[in-house]
């Protein structure tokens, strides 16, 4: 089992201090010495102030900001988490991508999603009835443009090359049907969400439960076998039926039977955000879960 950091970036009445060099400089530090795999920021350009007000967050630009992280850590793996491709052209996201991956030496990962907030299409000008159109389009452009030498009706060429040879490993977010096929037949990876049974219906994904994921799982894995796809495949999940995804101190035995049962069931990576209160409980729940939490996997 590996351990992506989740950044936190709450709502604030003014300035978050999360959102301040220093933090995410100190945050991606703490988290590479405590055993963290990765670093992951989500990408919300453009969300409705309703949702800001009703439980949603703020939000960096998550290549941008994986960029600083890449010159603050030299080994920690660098996550779009989720990188939202309806939003972005497609080569620019190619250019974009790659640029990250060169200069953080081959350390991207891609979770790619469809997105979901009606309003937040609205504000960006894309239609979000075609949003999964417009995703599978995407995905099959980022792709040729890493890995081919010319790309479109114009040829264009897109230079330099990413440093992974196929470029960098794209999983696919979400835990709906379409969701799971797309991961099974073309991503590297599936990173679903397990959610609280009372919001399910709200969110419309059927991730509800260990039974849930474990199905869906064994879904994934056999439309891969059946499409002869037998390369390594990653299972990413971050689990939203808690009220925190770090456990209290008191609390680690169990968290880590969970996490050893998620591994038994083919679960390869798992998310994990801070508390959000400050800076500085972030950084102890950080080096708490390296003691408590990781070290019992390495």
């Amino acid at each position: 089992m590996r351990f992506t950091m989740l950044y936190p970036l709450p709502v604030t009445g003014g300035r978050s201090p999360f959102a301040a060099a220093q933090s995410v400089a100190d945050l991606t530090r703490h988290a590479d010495a405590a055993g963290f795999s990765a670093i992951a920021f989500t990408e919300h350009p453009a969300p409705p102030e309703d949702w800001m007000r009703s439980g949603g967050h703020e939000s960096f630009d998550p290549l941008v900001t994986l960029a600083f992280c890449a010159a603050i850590s030299p080994r920690i793996q660098l996550m779009p988490f989720l990188l939202v491709l309806p939003y972005h052209r497609p080569l620019m996201a190619a250019k974009s991508t790659t640029s990250l991956d060169v200069l953080s030496d081959g350390r991207l990962i891609v979770v790619a999603g469809a997105g979901y907030q009606e309003a937040e299409f609205l504000s960006l000008g894309v239609p979000f009835q075609d949003r999964n159109r417009i995703f599978d389009e995407a995905l099959a452009q980022l792709r040729a443009a890493w890995t081919e030498d010319t790309v479109g009706e114009h040829k264009a060429a897109l230079r330099p090359r990413p440093v992974q040879p196929s470029g960098p490993p794209i999983w696919i977010g979400g835990g709906s049907p379409l969701a799971r096929r797309r991961a099974a037949l073309l991503g590297d990876g599936w990173s679903p969400n397990i959610y609280d049974v009372s919001r399910v219906s709200e969110i419309r994904y059927r991730m509800n439960s260990l039974e849930a994921l474990e199905r869906g799982i064994q879904e994934v894995l056999d439309l891969r076998r059946e499409a002869g796809r037998n390369a390594e495949f990653d299972i990413q999940v971050m689990d939203l039926s808690k009220p925190s995804t770090i456990p209290s101190r008191i609390e680690v035995q169990a968290h880590v039977e969970r996490l050893q049962q998620l591994a038994s069931m083919g679960v390869t990576w798992y998310v994990v955000q801070p508390p959000m209160h400050s800076v500085k409980d972030a950084v102890l729940a950080i080096e708490h879960y390296g003691d408590d939490v990781i070290s019992a996997f390495r």
